[in-house]
């Protein structure tokens, strides 16, 4: 690889922390010096092109798959995938064919970028590649920006408390993220992509396995525009918000069986502590299992959705501690089908945990109302 400056010029001491950067025992800092230049270059990606009057959709979908391949190459960085890879090299190229009408000459330089990115990944992260991959960052930049960015490239040479991004790397240099508060950027179809950008900035990266899925995408849709790509992510939010209030009430279920099991307090039969948890089976957790196969579907099913959103609005109905307004008629009446059943343990579970439980409901329809 030819590192050879062109028009700037590196200090020894930067090229010095590169070597070290490449030699240290753990690929950490190399992984998070390649994801903090990745994202501090894309707001300048994306400045040239409010610019550009009566964005279309050609346009628009330039930045979108400059997006996501910085997404798909920092989720791969993270974690190693061919599917992720893939995703990050296609949408690099697509965004450079999107861009050529254009002749907009950083698009070239980025997508140059991205492709050294591709390379370390695919050789190992080592000093010329590090090297290289520098000089790419810093070559379209003028000289007091290189100045500063050799600043944050030296910083990676100390130990980092923060993983993977330090945020302090992300945010030093307005220059960098101005983007993002332009009006072009303030439509809702981009909000995600702000809040993705924000947790970064803020040293909080959305939850990986999110940016993951978002990442793989078909790439059919991607071609749609980022609009129907916002519905896209919208569903996928949405799913994975009510994944993990299932996850977290079946950590509360698995805790409260085993102690029930154990019969604390020596007060209930054995025979009253399994009708408990055979009531809370049937009640609760039928159709939670319902929601969570669902969640797990390709082509979720509306109507069992629906059906156990009903089922534990009715069972935080008969202990009245239903918090959300008024269900269907159905769902009432199967609150009142349900009598009272139940020992001491089952009532006081369910309304120790009617909260979490309102939570998974309340998540089951917010994600029923992004399918179509």
């Amino acid at each position: 690889m030819d590192t050879t400056p062109n028009s700037f010029e590196i200090s020894s001491f930067t090229v010095t922390a590169i070597g070290h950067i490449a030699r240290t025992s753990s690929p950490q800092q190399g992984s998070a010096l390649l994801m903090t230049l990745l994202l501090r270059r894309l707001p300048l990606r994306g400045s040239g092109l409010p610019k550009i009057e009566n964005k279309g959709l050609q346009e628009n979908n330039c930045f979108l798959y400059s997006l996501r391949s910085i997404l798909a190459h920092i989720s791969n960085l993270r974690t190693p995938s061919n599917k992720v890879w893939g995703a990050a090299s296609l949408s690099s190229s697509r965004a450079y064919e999107l861009a050529g009408p254009f002749n907009i000459d950083f698009i070239s330089e980025f997508d140059g970028l991205l492709r050294s990115a591709d390379q370390i990944i695919a050789n190992g992260i080592d000093e010329e590649g590090l090297l290289y991959f520098a000089h790419r960052h810093l070559a379209p930049l003028k000289q007091e920006l290189v100045n500063d960015e050799c600043l944050i490239i030296e910083g990676f040479s100390e130990p980092l408390d923060a993983y993977p991004i330090p945020s302090w790397a992300i945010a030093e240099n307005n220059e960098f993220i101005s983007l993002w508060g332009h009006e072009w950027m303030s439509a809702s179809h981009w909000s995600f992509w702000r809040d993705w950008y924000q947790g970064f900035l803020d040293g909080k990266p959305l939850d990986w396995d999110l940016q993951r899925r978002v990442a793989l995408i078909p790439d059919d849709d991607w071609e749609k525009g980022p609009e129907h790509i916002a519905q896209k992510i919208e569903e996928i939010r949405a799913r994975f918000e009510l994944e993990k209030r299932i996850a977290e009430l079946e950590a509360e279920k698995h805790v409260w069986e085993e102690r029930a099991r154990l019969g604390i307090g020596g007060n209930n039969p054995p025979e009253a502590l399994e009708d408990d948890i055979r009531i809370v089976q049937e009640i609760i957790w039928a159709p939670i299992e319902d929601l969570k196969a669902e969640t797990q579907s390709e082509t979720p099913d509306n109507s069992r959705i629906k059906s156990a959103i009903s089922k534990l609005g009715a069972a935080l109905i008969a202990i009245g501690k239903w918090p959300l307004g008024k269900l269907d008629k159905a769902a009432d009446e199967f609150a009142k089908s349900l009598g009272k059943w139940g020992g001491g343990a089952c009532a006081g579970w369910l309304a120790l945990n009617s909260d979490k439980i309102a939570e998974i409901i309340k998540a089951a329809q917010d994600w029923l109302g992004t399918l179509f």
